[in-house]
């Protein structure tokens, strides 16, 4: 009986550490608001690179407008490789926003400001 009430709180103990290091986005969003892209975008990828969060509109989106402002930052005679992979990054990120950003998602978002 004590080694199977050992062996419930291990696995209950590593559940719990391993749920409390799933990134939400409400907890990553006023990072991407104030633009501390250095600290929110590692975190960013984390979070759509979970299964259930792959998804995510708003996510997928920051990581586009991410991928845009690099693209913008770069000089295009200098650093023409650097460009047009953050270039095509945002491409693609801005297209998985539009297929995952169904009329669904915003007739949910309007409801909720309204």
């Amino acid at each position: 009986m004590k080694r199977f009430s050992w062996t419930l709180i291990t696995i209950l103990l590593t559940y719990a550490s391993v749920e409390a290091q799933k990134v939400k986005y409400k907890d990553l969003y006023p990072l991407l608001d104030s633009r501390q892209y250095e600290l929110a975008i590692p975190l960013l990828k984390s979070f759509l690179a979970e299964s259930k969060t792959i998804d995510h509109p708003n996510g997928n989106f920051q990581l586009a407008t991410y991928y845009e402002l690099q693209t913008l930052d770069q000089d295009i005679l200098k650093n023409s490789v650097e460009m047009t992979l953050y270039a095509d990054s945002a491409v693609a990120a801005y297209q998985k926003t539009l297929t995952v950003l169904t009329e669904k998602v915003v007739s949910k978002r309007n409801h909720e400001y309204n």
